[in-house]
């Protein structure tokens, strides 16, 4: 389930959409077109409204992205399967290991592509065997230091909150 939160400078709801990927082979692709969908929802939403967008998922999965082009190389994994990927894919522990590829939350994969790999952050404190080149930047919760480029987001430029 991806949730999407729009507010305005007091910070009250201005939009607010769900949308839910099929849960069976969801790829980080599919999470990025739900969240679109969720945010199309909004169609009533003015560009001068929104001054917030808040991202809540499911924290129980995690994504691996190319940084440079955002793409994925895998469907969606558990926070335990990462560590598995050193024996399973060991390609892909080697780009990991080499800052070419990013490991994390759902939340994280979100933040990248809507700021079109600018920002690569997270909130998330639960540990994940992964190496410290591939995992995103650790904000506190409530921090906003991204902003959405309106290119890949509906024409709005909005500060990003992690939920």
């Amino acid at each position: 389930m991806i949730r999407l939160i729009i507010g305005n400078h007091q910070v009250t709801a201005v939009a607010d959409a769900q949308s839910h990927s099929e849960p069976y082979d969801a790829t980080p692709d599919s999470l990025w077109r739900a969240a679109l969908a969720a945010a199309r929802a909004t169609t009533g939403l003015a560009p001068y409204d929104a001054t917030a967008l808040e991202i809540t998922t499911d924290t129980g999965l995690v994504a691996i992205w190319d940084v440079e082009t955002l793409g994925s190389p895998s469907a969606l994994l558990s926070a335990s399967e990462v560590a598995g990927l050193r024996d399973t894919a060991p390609h892909l522990w080697v780009l990991m290991e080499a800052g070419r590829y990013a490991v994390g939350t759902l939340e994280s994969y979100l933040v990248a592509r809507l700021t079109r790999g600018t920002w690569h952050l997270t909130t998330s404190t639960r540990p994940l065997t992964a190496p410290d080149a591939s995992r995103p930047e650790a904000i506190s919760p409530g921090d906003t230091p991204a902003r959405t480029e309106p290119s890949v987001f509906l024409g709005l430029e909005v500060a990003i909150r992690l939920g």
